[in-house]
């Protein structure tokens, strides 16, 4: 029983391992922009990765996709992909 247990929490942690994950620096590029495009305060926003640079950003009962692409120096860019939705049935 123990050695299933451990079988499955190491598939697991592999798993988490290997999901895309978001730098802080795009996070913070995200919350600047979402915040104003779906005017929604900072504090109620939720991130999800998407694929890599490519996130969706829901709250206030809306959500907006953009990609964010950074330069050498560390400047990033945030580009808009869909334009704001309102979250219909709950899902996003």
């Amino acid at each position: 029983m123990f050695a299933r247990l451990l079988s499955i929490s190491l598939a697991s942690a592999v798993l988490v391992g290997c999901a895309p994950q978001m730098p802080v620096r795009h996070k913070r590029y995200l919350a600047a922009v979402a915040a104003k495009d779906l005017r929604c305060p900072k504090g109620q926003l939720s991130y999800r990765v998407l694929a890599r640079n490519h996130y969706r950003v829901s709250g206030c009962n809306g959500k907006v996709e953009y990609t964010v692409q950074c330069d050498h120096g560390g400047v990033c860019t945030t580009t808009m992909i869909t334009v704001p939705n309102p979250i219909v049935r709950g899902g996003d």
